[in-house]
């Protein structure tokens, strides 16, 4: 299922990645100013190229300058069109900048959104295969010259009492449709997995040769295809990691929902139950949602928090996703007080530790309790309920 460690570290990734898009977006600012006092080529007017680099440099230094401290001190040099040329990588920045937290925030709800895909199309690859066991089925029947003889037992999972189940369940039909889900986009793929993987597997073999599968027969052969094939079979895991970067983390909370929706079958006209990500999906949400919004709109007061506990460290030296790690643990701590600072603390360590360098790692914990204490002290920690409880 999914939980808040996991949400936790999706709301890393997802500022991680708009920090980098932030300092794309200033370079691109910067390099406007440069371009914006090149000479002109087509000017019948004779161009100093020398003095158009110099009133370049100096407006990057008024636009470097605001950047840092959100001010511009223009020299007594700096001319209208210096001014304007300054005035529109600002303008420009922060327009991107604004486009990218939302893009990433977007994104980043997508991204959880999109577990359920897999969710589904877990739950109707037995389905799947059973499409291409009858479609070999009707080959085999209608191929009057075959000398195979064809036996009914090889074709079962196309008479499973599950599959035959999950196809009629509607509330996993309504979500397929919705969301324009099958594996007929896939077919070639699981053609060769039916052919390669699923006729090989010894499990599969032994479900052959039942003459009257049982309904629990039925259910464990599905259990085993979805359990054992979907998530352990390196073909089937890496198409999945191609479809999903975030597989890797993803597939855990798939496979828990997958075997629960399979074992919660029970036959005789119970249907299954569909799950959701989490017992509290909506407040999971708000919470992955306000994190991510609140290190962003209290960035910079953050990254000075940082900054002055960081003393041995330059600000500029310590790694970006360090800095990403920090802010959001500052955040959570500052702002959710039903979430105790012990546990911000151990599970932004936790990040830290597959993240971070080793190094980085030591210094994450180190300062992340410097900052809890220091924060506490000046009153800006306010827990209450849960969030009191091992707060001391």
């Amino acid at each position: 299922m999914l939980n808040r460690r996991t949400l936790r570290i999706k709301a890393v990734q997802s500022y991680f990645a708009l920090e980098q898009s932030i300092i794309s977006d200033f370079e691109i600012a910067n390099q406007q100013i440069a371009d914006y006092f090149q000479p002109d080529l087509n000017s019948m007017e004779p161009q100093d190229a020398k003095l158009l680099r110099k009133k370049g440099k100096i407006a990057q230094t008024c636009f470097a300058e605001q950047h840092k401290n959100d001010v511009i001190q223009y020299p007594a040099e700096a001319d209208d069109e210096m001014r304007k040329s300054v005035a529109d990588a600002v303008t420009y920045f922060r327009n991107q900048v604004k486009k990218d937290k939302e893009a990433f925030q977007s994104r980043m709800l997508k991204d959880v959104d999109s577990i359920h895909d897999s969710y589904y199309l877990a739950l109707m690859l037995p389905v799947e295969f059973a499409l291409h066991v009858s479609k070999e089925k009707r080959k085999q029947l209608g191929n009057l010259s075959s000398e195979k003889i064809v036996v009914a037992n090889d074709y079962n999972l196309a008479d499973n009492k599950v599959v035959q189940a999950l196809l009629d369940f509607e509330p996993l039909q309504q979500q397929l449709g919705q969301r324009s889900l099958s594996w007929s986009a896939y077919r070639d793929d699981t053609s060769i997995w039916y052919k390669d993987i699923l006729k090989a597997d010894e499990a599969y073999k032994a479900y052959q040769l039942l003459s009257n599968p049982t309904f629990e027969q039925d259910k464990e052969v599905v259990l085993h295809i979805v359990k054992r094939l979907f998530f352990k079979h390196p073909t089937i895991q890496t198409f999945m990691e191609e479809k999903d970067l975030y597989w890797e983390e993803n597939s855990g909370i798939v496979k828990s929902l997958g075997v629960k929706t399979i074992k919660s079958y029970q036959g005789q006209g119970e249907p299954f139950q569909l799950l959701e990500l989490s017992a509290n999906l909506e407040d999971d949400l708000d919470y992955f949602r306000d994190l991510f919004k609140i290190t962003f709109a209290n960035n910079e007061e953050y990254e000075a928090i940082v900054a002055e506990k960081s003393k041995n460290w330059e600000i500029d030296r310590i790694a970006l996703i360090d800095k990403v790690i920090l802010k959001m643990a500052i955040a959570e701590m500052v702002h959710f007080p039903s979430i105790p600072v012990k546990v911000t603390i151990n599970e932004f360590i936790e990040i830290s530790k597959n993240y971070s360098t080793p190094k980085s790692k030591q210094f994450v914990n180190g300062l992340l309790d410097v900052l809890a204490n220091d924060l506490a002290a000046k009153g800006v920690i306010k827990k209450s309920g849960r969030g009191l409880i091992d707060n001391k």
